[in-house]
């Protein structure tokens, strides 16, 4: 996240010559500031600047000394966390502010399977009865609703022989781990509470709201498509003496480990194999994690009539099996009725007679799917018939099953056509 120019309200990039407050050090773009002839800084009133430097697009780290002794989770993220040392107050108690609960993070966005740290404080100028410390979880943008909270401390972990809180601040250090894979959702919020008891007035301190983004990774697409495996005949021989050779047409070996998968519907009727359907490869490849969950990467957006998935994870599975649901949809979500839709079609990638289920963990799983033909061919005519804006949208999860037969769960993935509907 880019630093802001406080004159213009904008982003400051890298190319905008940004330069310094000599005096408060707060950035401006170099043409704001030449406009203004003054920091724009409340209550600094510097005329002197200075070159930004290339550190002022460095993302913020928190310098931290210590490690999370607990982790639980919290919502999607694994929250991990630990109690520092109390800094005592050496202030007079005319100069204290009154007692709050405040909360920072490194940054406002984590992208899938990064960490985010931050710090929680609780400043008390007085001895202040209480039960817990929370950091309660919320989601939305107009009402957000509590999602789950962690105690963070309770009078027990403070080292306190009674419930009250001695005067000074009292820190906690903070991790907060986004989960492998996720959806779109709304952005979070984390508040620190301390909680005092139903009879206590005020009933609980809270901390100003933290807003943290929750990203999808950037889907990398191949370098290069592969091309599909091309077939030769050899020339027909003349009959003759040659003819009985028993020598075979020629056909070229097939694209390096991909196997062709049966789709099936949930009533167990095999898709009809015909060149314009849904075929569904699969191939081993390497990267998988060591001690990842299972999770399912897709790009977001298709634009075109195949696309390619991957399977990654170190669970153990005996059977694994992807089921792609199709949906026509409008763009604020509603669906549109029409033919054939909503429909689900189902591939079994491991077991029964596909890949072997011994290799998966030490490597990972690629797949390569076409949509159907006739699938585009019922977007056209939705669009002709009066649904002008209804677009194709893919929803993909995996039913996968462990040797002991426990299921192991993979959160779903959704991707949304882009492509042109014209000419199908």
């Amino acid at each position: 996240m880019n630093p802001r120019c406080p004159y213009c309200l904008d982003d400051i990039h890298p190319d905008d010559e940004p330069v310094r407050c000599a005096k408060c050090r707060t950035p401006h773009h170099a043409g704001c500031f030449q406009e203004n002839q003054v920091c724009v800084a409340y209550g600094c009133l510097s005329t002197e600047e200075v070159p930004a430097g290339l550190s002022l697009f460095r993302k913020p780290l928190i310098t931290v000394h210590h490690r999370p002794t607990r982790e639980e989770a919290l919502g999607p993220f694994t929250l991990g966390w630990r109690a520092l040392p109390r800094v005592p107050e050496q202030r007079p108690p005319s100069r204290c502010p009154p007692h709050y609960a405040r909360m920072s993070l490194e940054g406002r966005e984590v992208r899938e399977g990064e960490v985010v740290r931050g710090r929680a404080v609780l400043y008390t100028p007085m001895r202040l009865e209480f039960k817990r410390v929370e950091l309660v979880l919320l989601q939305g943008i107009s009402r957000p609703e509590a999602v789950g909270r962690v105690t963070l401390a309770g009078p027990d972990d403070l080292g306190l022989k009674e419930a009250i809180l001695p005067v000074g601040s009292h820190p906690f250090y903070l991790e907060i781990r986004a989960p492998l894979t996720t959806g779109p959702v709304d952005p979070f919020l984390f508040e620190v509470v301390l909680v005092r008891g139903l009879l206590r007035a005020p009933r609980e301190v809270r901390s100003l709201p933290m807003h943290l983004f929750l990203l999808e990774q950037r889907y990398a697409p191949p370098a290069r498509p592969e091309p599909p495996a091309a077939i030769r005949l050899a020339p027909r021989e003349p009959e003759g003496p040659r003819a009985r050779s028993g020598r075979a047409p020629r056909v070229a070996a097939p694209e390096d480990g991909w196997r062709e998968l049966p789709v099936v519907a949930p009533s167990g009727i095999f898709a009809p194999d015909e060149p314009t359907g849904q075929t569904v490869a699969a191939r081993f490849v390497p990267g998988a994690g060591a001690g990842e969950p299972l999770a399912l990467q897709v790009p977001p957006t298709l634009a075109g009539d195949e696309f390619r998935l991957r399977v990654t994870g170190d669970a153990r599975l005996s059977a694994l099996t992807v089921a792609i649901h199709y949906e026509l949809v409008r763009p604020g979500g509603g669906e549109v009725a029409a033919p054939g839709f909503p429909a689900t079609e189902e591939a079994r990638v491991l077991g029964a007679g596909a890949l072997d289920p011994a290799r998966f963990g030490g490597e990972a799983l690629e797949l390569r799917v076409r949509v159907p033909r006739r699938r585009f061919t019922a977007l056209a005519r939705a669009r002709q018939e009066g649904a002008h804006n209804a677009t194709l949208r893919l929803r993909l999860a995996l039913d996968a099953i462990e040797p002991g037969g426990r299921v192991v769960g993979a959160p779903s993935r959704t991707i949304t056509y882009t492509g042109p509907v014209a000419g199908v």
